[in-house]
């Protein structure tokens, strides 16, 4: 006997698991990238985590140094918390917030002592909380455009010729004089 029914073919669950359903993989790294440039205080580990839900996040731990977590909140203008661990006598220092649509958890493990000084650090956080972040400023103005048929005079260095063809030499302009004329 011959099958006279079509088949349909379906793709292999695996397939869908490929598709985050948020943050994807790029956005997590570009992320991680961005922390990093704001950082003073650099991590012992930054991880960049696939959620049950298929999103990625970024993970960051700061080995015993609470100024990292502290750092990383103030940047963003969210707050920190000091939570107890359920598994041992040390107490975490963390953050959790989202950047550009990436969930962010920076965290460190402290001593109970540690955990003391970090107390008054955070009663002082609240005291003087951060002002939210603004757009970045721009590295450098823009450029504004001249109309055509007007003189643009700019300082430019003379090059001079030397000995070597591999070897260029710059030299000092001097001051235009008055009436724009040298």
């Amino acid at each position: 006997m011959q099958a006279t029914q079509p088949t349909t073919s379906t793709a292999p669950p695996e397939v869908d698991e490929q598709q985050p359903q948020g943050a994807t993989l790029t956005q997590a790294h570009a992320v991680a990238g961005c922390i990093i440039g704001q950082l003073t205080t650099l991590p012992r580990d930054i991880d960049m985590k696939r959620e049950i839900t298929g999103e990625y996040s970024v993970h960051i731990f700061w080995g015993s140094d609470v100024s990292g977590v502290r750092a990383l909140a103030s940047w963003q203008g969210a707050s920190w918390e000091l939570v107890p661990s359920d598994t041992s006598l040390a107490v975490y220092a963390e953050t959790r917030l989202r950047v550009d649509g990436v969930e962010v958890w920076a965290w460190t493990l402290l001593t109970r002592e540690e955990a003391v000084a970090a107390e008054q650090l955070l009663a002082a956080d609240r005291t003087h909380p951060t002002a939210t972040p603004g757009p970045a400023p721009e590295a450098e103005p823009a450029a504004l455009p001249v109309p055509l048929g007007e003189s643009v005079v700019a300082h430019v260095p003379v090059v001079q010729a030397s000995d070597s063809p591999d070897t260029i030499v710059f030299a000092p302009v001097p001051a235009p004089a008055a009436g724009g004329e040298q």
